[in-house]
């Protein structure tokens, strides 16, 4: 169940306001984050407030608060997504995502970061190189991600692709050390539609 309130101002700016209810039935105690989600039956209570600014302003972006229950806890949640487009070649996009949650009867809590990072470049409509990189302190690692693109013709592309994971801490406790890098992948992509 999720009733919303939508408005949407002259200007392109967008706000949003969303109750959802839902249920789910735990048999097995499982990781969330630094914390744990015992087993029991729980109803979800939450309330999400949201705004977009304009698509078409050179800053942009959308920004989201939210807040209620999480399993036999709280859960109070913050996300910045702002976009930057200082010309028609070149779009700057960052991320920040908190999440604090609280389990008062078990005197337990964690709080969870997410940092992201987006940049897009365009020489024209055939030639575009898009990066993003992340962080998450609850996984202790960075990830990045570089994509390449070149158009030949509509429907035809070639796309290089390159991942890179890097472990932020390698030395858990009674565990043999992480090595530094989490994987790597290089990858070329051929695409080639047909119509008739």
């Amino acid at each position: 169940v999720a009733p919303q309130l939508f408005l949407e101002f002259k200007g392109g700016t967008e706000f949003q306001l969303t109750a959802r209810s839902s249920y789910e039935s735990v048999r097995e105690e499982f990781a969330v984050a630094d914390a744990t989600a015992v087993p029991g039956d729980y109803w979800f209570y939450q309330g999400e407030a949201r705004l977009m600014l304009p698509r078409s302003d050179l800053l942009r972006g959308d920004f989201t608060a939210t807040a209620g229950s999480f399993y036999d806890g709280t859960r109070l949640g913050l996300a910045l997504n702002p976009a930057w487009n200082p010309s028609r070649y070149l779009e700057l996009g960052g991320g920040y995502e908190i999440n604090r949650l609280v389990f008062a009867d078990r005197a337990a809590a964690t709080t969870a970061h997410v940092f992201r990072l987006k940049v897009s470049v365009a020489l024209n409509t055939r030639v575009s190189l898009n990066t993003f990189a992340q962080f998450s302190n609850i996984a202790d690692l960075a990830t990045f991600n570089a994509r390449f693109r070149y158009n030949f013709r509509e429907g035809t592309d070639l796309w290089l692709v390159y991942n890179e994971g890097v472990h932020t801490e390698r030395d858990l406790n009674e565990q043999p050390r992480l090595p530094a890098s989490a994987g790597r992948a290089f990858m070329l992509k051929y695409s080639h539609t047909l119509t008739w």
